[in-house]
């Protein structure tokens, strides 16, 4: 509804081809609610990627957990990184550097050896 008055406002100011003051302060009008509702779609949006992002982690982490706990079904190698790796994820550092960062939650990526 907004952006059909937007476009009629438009309309109407290219057939006069001159804006008068009330116009201008109309339109200014209407960019800055458009504005503040796309920063406040963007910030909620940023919130529920942080959420997904850090469920993500500790879904990783518990997979290396997993992957630890069956050891003797992996390569030594494998378990070696991914110990090293539950380590990091779990060292006070990595929960001080998670905490710098809130929108970037530290995540454990697995990767597969080269068997």
């Amino acid at each position: 509804m907004e952006e059909n008055k937007t476009q009629s406002n438009v309309a109407e100011a290219t057939e006069s081809k001159k804006l008068t003051y009330e116009q201008v302060t109309a339109y200014a009008q209407q960019l800055t609610e458009k504005c503040k509702a796309v920063i406040q779609e963007n910030s909620m949006l940023k919130q529920q990627l942080a959420e997904v992002m850090h469920n993500q982690g500790i879904a990783e982490a518990g997979l290396a957990i997993k992957c630890i706990e069956l050891s003797d079904k992996f390569s030594p190698e494998f378990i070696a990184k991914i110990t090293k790796r539950v380590e990091e994820y779990l060292t006070p550092d990595a929960l001080e550097k998670s905490e710098e960062q809130p929108t970037k939650p530290s995540t454990v990526k697995l990767k597969a050896t080269e068997d």
